[in-house]
């Protein structure tokens, strides 16, 4: 039960997130990527080779982070 509550307040929280861009570090590889970092910490999963601060803009939200590409 707080497992679904849990995931329902991060679904309504980073709805509004889609579509924005957001100036980011990117640091940490991943699957296929890496994950960025955005200055309150949430996770951005993005697909890139290279490292430091970008802009990146929403594309998609996941079940506990977001995806989304380098602008």
């Amino acid at each position: 039960l707080m497992t679904v509550i849990c995931d329902d307040i991060f679904k309504e929280k980073n709805e509004s997130n889609v579509g924005g861009v957001f100036d980011c570090l990117v640091l940490e590889k991943a699957r296929g990527g890496f994950n960025a970092r955005t200055n309150s910490y949430s996770t951005i999963f993005v697909k890139t080779n290279k490292t430091g601060f970008k802009k990146v803009r929403v594309t998609a939200l996941r079940k506990h982070y977001l995806l989304g590409e380098i602008v």
